[in-house]
């Protein structure tokens, strides 16, 4: 008899769920079921109905209270009937467990070392009950309930602590847990310890559900995202041009330090003194070269090969100047304490040293300043104001934000200026920007705002569900603030009720209320105003809006994403001119932005539409507007075409549609995208010269001789030594005619590496490497592997095809002239990090290299010795002088290869 017979799915399970339940239980060999699925496929559903099959008491844990509590509510309308109690199932307590004891990670910290667990509602309104577990057994508790199953819900959520008390929870039981793993992003990109870590304790992954399959299968709708770009105030850019203002001040009086000049004079003269400790210490040291000239100083021509004359010319940003000021200030043996010190106490006085680091580009406060600039509140106004024109009543828009500003209720519905962002400032800002026929209702954990003609539906909704309110009006408007009694979790039912209903256009909320954990398939378009939290917690906000909604099969949905830029005249204002060289043309080739470098990282992990091809990928880059020169004129520009291309829903749903049309060959695959500029074709001249003009001679000269031999054993040997000599350079040639078969030739290398030190265990796997056209990025991937092999292939390709920074192990390039070896440092690479962890791996990676490209040399870079060397390599390498960096996306292939 099972334990579960109340438990009953009362819906239809979609085609990838029973895909995962048909297959259950070839995944239990190592006891591990691990499933990666996107948010809005279903996990919680899927991973009741795992515990259901499995038949043993299980213990559910989830990262937040919230997610905890939709457990139960899942199992409460998916799997009983209405007469039964979910009360009787289910325990949110470990001091009550019972057939599911759906607890937090730090719920089980709490009870694994006797500490008082107090855990703080994500509405921060409300606290959950404190639980005493100071004298609580719970070994002896699992054991009593005979638990035998571990649901280890968004396991990606694992802290360091949480995992430490998790495993040794584990490790007092002889028999095997049988654990159930959900998540929708695992730490593809951990190093290899903290990912062995993460697999054995959830398994490998056995099964991973794209989001572009969930939108082919529709269970997921069709979306797309967008950025909209704004200003900061004008308030908020003095703010940034005088705290530049300050660093350049602070700047020029270092500068001009007495004691500090007559170090640097020193220096240059004697800069290959093992006290100036130049090889470890490169990059601080030619920033400094580069100041130093600015001011006048004779550079000798000797410093100058050593520091890279082509690198001094592109100049440096300030980031360089912050790291060589902490190097002087953390190295008193170096530049003695008088100097270290003297740095010290003047980038204190003018307020640039914050944890120990200098700032001289922007301090913690300004960084805040501008990620919630009071330019994004225009910028939610006009989305609002666009997409209510767009779409009428049929908008469903969810706002999320970090603060509620309760004290500037009187905000609404006054003409004052607004200044501040949080629920209650937007709420006023949408309030303005809308046709009056819009509803706006606000839903956060203490402050309630509807609109005055729906408080009879409201009044509808709370006697269904035992609640009660009292209204007030906002001053001269057409909205009430509603006080409930009750619980905040009906409270949110009957909002939600409502929204659902089409009785609410516009929903603004708290990401902590409604950003993860809530439902409500009705979204179609969500604006991210939250500007605090992780990429996980992003992912969650933005899985709100792409669920399906029975009541609209043709629902599209738009996530609106927020990024202030920084003023071009805030950074080129002759501030900063003398520190480099460049028009401001040249300058105005990159978005200064942090909210737009947090997008960059971000959108790698978030898949959709090419704006132009419509091919499915990730990565910022699929947003093919945005394009320099970047300033306030294209900035607007970018809204304007932005807002267009959002106009067509249609062409999202064709789009996705197209290219999730043949799913027969559909799969994801880690894309490194590699500038053909990253290869020195030099090298291949070079190659040619050698064969056509040594072998020339050597040739004629062998020929003649050949021809005057007689004796045949003569004639062979000879003829050996001229296939001999033209082997290895025709060998180069081949291996490197282009840039792409050079790239296939260290893909290969790199494949074989993972092959030979078992890092891969999939059978058929090819290396996929393709070019449009010659000067396209080249695009190498693992086609046929597991994700994770295509990560670990992805990120190493990468490294190794990226400007090269401060690796273990170096490849260089080698040519035998004779007895005597010379290293062509134009062909240096960094090994690696998956191959850097110990030398027998580094040198079977060298191995490889160099059966298949020609002959490297392994350098250890941590010696004396190595450090010249990979001074030498950043010199000379193409990677370091073009600053070439390595995309790596995730693009839907649905082709046969």
């Amino acid at each position: 008899m099972s334990q579960f017979d109340a438990f009953q799915f009362k819906g239809t399970f979609r085609d990838y769920q029973e895909m995962v339940l048909s297959r259950m239980d070839s995944y239990l060999d190592d006891k591990r079921i691990h499933i990666v699925a996107a948010p809005g496929s279903g996990k919680t559903t899927l991973g009741i109905e795992l515990i259901r099959r499995l038949n043993q008491p299980a213990l559910i844990l989830s990262p937040s209270i919230t997610i905890r509590n939709q457990w139960m509510k899942r199992v409460a309308e998916g799997f009983l009937d209405q007469e039964q109690s979910v009360d009787d199932y289910v325990s949110i307590s470990l001091k009550e467990p019972k057939l599911l004891t759906s607890i937090t990670y730090q719920g089980l910290h709490a009870a694994f070392h006797h500490l008082i667990d107090k855990e703080e509602d994500e509405t921060t309104e409300e606290l959950d009950p404190i639980i005493d577990y100071s004298n609580f057994d719970l070994l002896k508790t699992i054991r009593q309930k005979n638990i035998r199953t571990i649901c280890l819900d968004e396991a990606h959520h694992l802290r360091s602590e949480w995992y430490k008390t998790l495993v040794q929870v584990l490790k007092h039981f002889e028999e095997d847990f049988i654990i159930i793993a959900l998540t929708a992003t695992p730490p593809y990109d951990s190093n290899q310890t903290e990912w062995d870590r993460y697999s054995t304790l959830c398994g490998e992954i056995d099964e991973e559900i794209f989001v572009p399959q969930l939108v082919g299968k529709n269970n997921l709708c069709p979306h797309q995202d967008y950025i909209y770009f704004n200003y900061p105030t004008e308030e908020e850019k003095n703010s940034l041009l005088e705290y530049r203002k300050k660093g350049r001040e602070a700047i020029n009086t270092l500068m001009e330090e007495s004691l500090f000049l007559e170090w640097v004079g020193n220096f240059i003269q004697h800069h290959e003194d093992e006290m100036y400790q130049l090889y470890e210490h490169f990059d601080e040291y030619s920033t400094l070269v580069l100041l130093m000239e600015r001011k006048g100083f004779k550079i000798s021509k000797r410093l100058h090969k050593q520091m890279s004359r082509g690198v001094l010319k592109k100049g440096y940003k300030l980031e360089d100047i912050e790291k060589l000021f902490d190097f002087i200030i953390q190295s008193e043996d170096i530049f003695t304490e008088q100097i270290s010190h003297y740095f010290q106490k003047i980038l204190r006085s003018y307020g640039l040293i914050e944890y120990g680091k200098t700032q001289l580009s922007m301090n913690t406060g300004l960084k805040r300043q501008l990620i919630s600039s009071i330019g994004k509140i225009n910028s939610i106004g006009e989305i609002a104001r666009f997409e209510a024109d767009h779409l009428g009543h049929d908008l469903q828009m969810l706002i999320l934000t970090d603060y509620i500003k309760k004290e500037l209720l009187s905000l609404i519905g006054s003409e004052t200026n607004i200044d501040s962002i949080g629920t209650v400032p937007v709420f006023e800002v949408v309030r303005r920007n809308v046709p009056k026929d819009i509803h706006i209702a606000m839903l956060t954990g203490s402050l309630v705002i509807l609109p005055k003609g729906l408080e009879s539906k409201l009044q509808i909704e709370c006697h269904n569900h035992g609640l009660s309110f009292t209204s007030s009006i906002i001053n001269d408007t057409d909205y009430s603030v509603i006080d409930f009694k009750g619980s905040i979790k009906d409270k949110v039912h009957v909002m939600t009720n409502l929204f659902e209903n089409r009785d609410i256009d516009i929903m603004i909320g708290t990401k902590a209320l409604l950003g993860e954990g809530w439902d409500s398939p009705c979204i179609n378009t969500l604006i991210m105003a939250s500007f605090v939290g992780s990429y996980m917690l992003s992912n969650q906000m933005r899985g709100r809006a792409i669920r399906i909604d029975p009541n609209d099969p043709n629902k599209v949905a738009s996530i609106w994403h927020l990024a202030t830029v920084e003023p071009f005249d805030v950074i080129s204002d002759g501030v900063w001119d003398w520190l480099k060289k460049g028009t401001k043309e040249e300058e105005k080739k990159e978005i200064v932005s942090h909210d737009f470098d947090m997008l960059k990282r971000r959108f790698q992990s978030f898949l959709g539409p090419n704006y132009s091809s419509g091919v499915i990928e990730s990565g910022i880059e699929r947003i093919e507007i945005i394009r320099p020169p970047f300033d306030q004129k294209r900035f607007m520009e970018f809204n304007t075409q932005t807002l267009q291309y959002a106009s067509n829903r249609e062409l999202i749903r064709d789009q996705w549609e197209a290219a999730t049309k043949n799913d027969e060959y559909a799969r994801i695959v880690d894309v490194s995208k590699i500038p053909s500029i990253a290869i020195p074709q030099r090298l291949l001249f070079l190659d040619v010269f050698e064969l056509t003009l040594f072998g020339f001679f050597l040739i004629r000269t062998l020929l003649e001789i050949i021809s005057a031999v007689q004796n045949p054993f003569v004639f062979f040997l000879l003829l050996g030594t001229l296939i001999l000599f033209i082997y290895s350079p025709f060998k180069r040639i081949i291996y490197s005619y282009t840039p792409k078969r050079m790239i296939q030739t260290f893909a290969k290398a790199i494949f074989q590496s993972m092959k030979e030190l078992d890092l891969i265990q999939s059978e058929s796997i090819k290396v996929i490497v393709k070019q449009k056209s010659f000067h396209a990025p080249i695009d190498t991937y693992l086609d046929n592997a597991t994700r994770h092999e295509k990560a670990v292939f992805s990120t190493a390709l990468k490294e190794m095809f990226s400007q090269i920074e401060n690796p273990r192990y170096i490849i260089v390039e080698t040519r035998q002239f004779f007895s005597h070896r010379h290293l062509f440092y134009t062909n240096s690479f960094q090994v690696p990090s998956i191959f850097a962890m110990n030398q027998t791996a580094a040198q079977v990676f060298q191995l490889h290299a160099s059966t298949t490209k020609g002959r490297f040399a392994l350098i250890y870079t941590k010696s004396q010795k190595g450090r010249d060397a990979l001074l030498k390599a950043k010199r000379r390498t193409k990677l370091n002088q073009y600053k070439i960096h390595t995309i790596g996306k995730r693009i839907l292939k649905n082709d046969k290869e």
